[in-house]
């Protein structure tokens, strides 16, 4: 009587371990979905968000800031300036890999892939290569770095601050100075 309680006490142990391994694993894959969804669900609001703030601020000529809220992932927001991409026909800086000594996030092959190509796309996330798209007319202050035509702005806590200053037909980019 004895031996057959022990041999029904393990098929009852192995029977649990199935079925928490199997608990486990429906968990553990629910919550990835429901992550991912997550992003993409924030990849849609920033996507309508950008275009409708940009929009309305260049037609108002206001100056205001917003901040934005970019996926988990996402540690650069970068605008292209299309604008300057006639201006700077022939110049390679933005596709020039050598130039990452200075700062190795500048250069990605997205972006860069995009600008010789002419795709009419200026905003793009980094390393996240899914959200390129259009905002409409854009231009970006005239400094040094972004003389090339393009900003990338670091994001601090899946989050970055813009300034928008409405030009008439665009709207000038740049990053909200504390």
């Amino acid at each position: 009587m004895k031996k057959s309680q022990i041999m029904g006490q393990i098929f009852v142990y192995v029977l649990a371990g199935i079925m928490f391994a199997l608990i486990l694993g429906y968990g553990y894959r629910a919550v990835n979905d429901f992550l991912a969804r997550a992003d993409q669900v924030t990849m849609i609001e920033l996507r309508t968000e950008l275009k409708s703030s940009i929009r309305s601020v260049a037609s108002s000529q206001d100056v205001e800031r917003k901040t934005f809220h970019l996926p988990t992932d996402v540690k650069r927001i970068c605008f292209v300036d299309l604008t300057t991409r006639d201006e700077l026909k022939g110049s390679t800086y933005l596709c020039d890999s050598s130039k990452t000594d200075d700062d190795p996030d500048d250069y990605n092959p997205i972006i860069c892939d995009s600008w010789i190509d002419n795709v009419p796309q200026n905003v793009f996330l980094v390393p996240k290569g899914s959200l390129n798209i259009n905002v409409g007319k854009i231009t970006l202050p005239s400094t040094s770095a972004v003389d090339i035509g393009y900003l990338c702005l670091d994001a601090t806590g899946a989050k970055v601050s813009l300034r928008l200053e409405g030009r008439g037909d665009r709207t000038m980019i740049s990053e909200w100075e504390e």
